[in-house]
């Protein structure tokens, strides 16, 4: 099963996709529908970030994570974030999340930041 690591930039055709997995996973239930998700995560906004790495195995999507300018607002000195780091449940178990962080950490490097923060897990704790 071929791999490949894509941004929502490159390929904006997936961000209905993105969009829905976020709003599932994260924000149903939170005051955001998922029309206001996909207006959001559709919207180019200039800069690195937000920027969401999107896994396609076999040319379909199997999981995403993104890069964010904030995560926690009561630490924005932490920034930037690995954020919304999710995988389908049938692309579960097969090493998808390391493979989606550590694109997202790349991304990270190249704008110039060290990798990103991540809830749960002290910035330089690898955790």
């Amino acid at each position: 099963m071929p791999l490949a690591l894509v941004t929502t930039s490159d390929r904006p055709d997936l961000v209905p996709v993105t969009a829905r997995w976020r709003w599932e996973a994260f924000l149903r239930g939170q005051g955001r529908s998922l029309a206001e998700v996909t207006a959001t995560e559709t919207a180019r906004v200039p800069g690195p970030m937000p920027r969401t790495v999107v896994l396609l195995a076999d040319d379909e999507p199997v999981g995403m994570a993104s890069l964010a300018a904030r995560d926690l607002e009561t630490r924005p000195d932490l920034t930037p974030w690995l954020a919304g780091v999710y995988v389908g449940p049938p692309a579960r178990g097969r090493g998808h999340a390391v493979r989606l962080v550590a694109a997202v950490e790349a991304e990270a490097r190249s704008c110039g930041s060290t990798p990103a923060a991540r809830k749960g897990s002290t910035p330089g704790s690898g955790g």
